[in-house]
């Protein structure tokens, strides 16, 4: 997934209003994770965004976006 846009169509063609995409510093934590959060927002990591390919990120924001679709982050809170 090389930009934003990319993880906009592929909401939106899972019917998904994705309102942003951030990426978070942990490089130095080594840490690949990635979150759905409540309001149409997917966080992934910067240590993620270098260490996949483009396509195991596309896999990764494309299960972020099934929370987002399930409903999951509101049932969190």
């Amino acid at each position: 997934m090389s930009k934003p846009r990319d993880a906009l169509a592929l909401a939106a063609r899972a019917g998904v209003k994705l309102q942003q995409v951030y990426v978070l510093s942990a490089r130095s934590a080594r840490l690949a994770n990635a979150y759905a959060v409540h309001g149409g927002k997917v966080l992934l990591t910067d240590h993620l965004l270098a260490n996949l390919s483009t396509r195991e990120v596309e896999a990764v924001v494309a299960h972020e976006i099934a929370h987002l679709r399930a409903r999951h982050p509101l049932k969190l809170q």
